[in-house]
């Protein structure tokens, strides 16, 4: 996890119907916000984004607080040693794009996590598994979005968005899954609550390239919506950013924890089919771009280190 804001500074966020609390977190204690209201929800986000205009701030929605937030690719798999491990998870990840990437950029502006070049469709690109128009710079966020186990964390810029993830689980077993919206009747030992992270990316933020986000010497923030075909559909239902901290290393951010009672957020939510799993994670048949990327899965091999497309049913 990101260091938390300072007390005093949580402190002056706290409000009448926004409570300055404490819990425990994996035998740790952890300071949190715990929101009691609409209005106190939009506030506080939006004092936040507006206290720290001149970087970034995101939101991740999590049906639990945990003591960490790594990337997927970081996460405890079947390695028994993830920070061992963790260079030659970032060399997987790597060898795998260049592996499955028909092109060999030679663009004047070529870096390894920058390079703007777009691949082309052409007879070498049958196999490939980014589709026409999708630049280098973009795959890795792709791929983590549709499932692929990546150095890059999911965030949002959408209160709604957010809030929608921590209101859902998925249940995945090997390539498959399915998303289920909780029920207060199955709330567990958190009492029923649900929580958004608010990551706040400090310094000047320099768009590179299309989409693509640079806070020099802190982090990288990508906008599919911007950087990526909408032929890909999920990134742009989900208004989905990325974020990879500089060097991995989460301690240049900061972050607050949002705490909400899950039967509050559920009912802010609605039963929209804007904001329903078929809103949210649209299946193949209308994702152009989820259906070449599970057609690529079936014929290339995705090391187990890092997941697979998940291919997602019906929600409930």
């Amino acid at each position: 996890m990101p260091p938390v804001l300072s007390h005093d500074e949580l402190g002056r966020i706290s409000t009448s119907a926004a409570s300055l609390d404490r819990m425990v977190v994996d035998g740790a204690d952890a300071e949190v916000l715990t929101i009691s209201s609409l209005p106190a929800l939009v506030q506080v986000f939006g004092y936040l984004k507006y206290k720290y205009s001149s970087g970034a701030v995101m939101l991740r929605g999590q049906t639990r607080l945990y003591s960490s937030l790594d990337p997927s690719l970081y996460r405890p798999t079947f390695q028994n040693n993830v920070v061992k491990n963790r260079s030659k998870r970032a060399e997987a990840i790597s060898e795998f794009i260049e592996s499955t990437s028909p092109w060999r950029c030679k663009h004047e502006l070529h870096r390894p996590i920058h390079c703007p070049e777009k691949f082309k469709q052409g007879s070498s690109s049958k196999g490939a598994f980014v589709s026409a128009g999708t630049p280098r710079y973009a795959v890795e966020p792709l791929l983590q979005h549709y499932g692929i186990r990546t150095r890059w964390l999911d965030v949002v810029d959408n209160l709604w968005i957010a809030l929608w993830f921590a209101c859902h689980t998925f249940k995945e077993s090997g390539s498959f899954g399915h998303v289920v919206r909780r029920v207060l009747k199955d709330a567990d030992c958190e009492a029923g609550f649900t929580y958004l992270i608010v990551v706040v990316v400090p310094g000047e933020q320099k768009e590179v390239f299309p989409g693509m986000h640079v806070s020099e010497g802190i982090a990288r923030l990508i906008d599919l919506r911007k950087a990526v075909p909408s032929f890909y559909l999920r990134p742009h239902a989900q208004h989905g950013w990325l974020l990879r901290p500089a060097g991995d290393d989460l301690g240049n951010l900061r972050s607050v924890v949002l705490r909400i009672p899950l039967e509050s957020a559920l009912e802010w939510l609605g039963s929209s089919l804007l904001l329903s799993p078929f809103g949210l994670f649209p299946p193949a048949t209308v994702d152009i771009g989820y259906a070449k990327l599970l057609r690529a899965s079936a014929l290339v091999e995705v090391p187990e280190l890092l997941g697979s497309i998940v291919s997602y049913g019906p929600g409930y």
